[in-house]
């Protein structure tokens, strides 16, 4: 009997965790979605361009075109991360 009660405590000690896991982790999803859509706003991309993104390059390949696709950053955002990505990296460099 004790061993049975001690599997049911540590079983329920599991699901508690899950719980707690699945509910922070739908939390910093829905910031970091929050967070996306003010950054939408403030690079100005429109509604029309978040729901049709670009055309991917003719060099690409299909498997890189149709994660580009579907990865739900927009080009726009993608150019400013490689501006501060280059800018970084020169300031790191400059401090060598």
């Amino acid at each position: 009997l004790a061993h049975a009660l001690y599997q049911h405590d540590a079983a329920c000690r599991v699901i508690s965790r899950l719980i707690k896991e699945r509910d922070e982790a739908r939390q910093a999803l829905a910031m970091t979605q929050e967070k996306l859509v003010d950054f939408k706003d403030k690079l100005g991309v429109s509604e029309a361009a978040a729901l049709q993104p670009e055309a991917p390059a003719a060099t690409a390949s299909n498997e890189y075109a149709y994660e580009q696709e579907n990865c739900g950053i927009y080009p726009e955002l993608i150019e400013k991360m490689n501006e501060v990505s280059g800018a970084l990296f020169n300031e790191r460099k400059a401090r060598q």
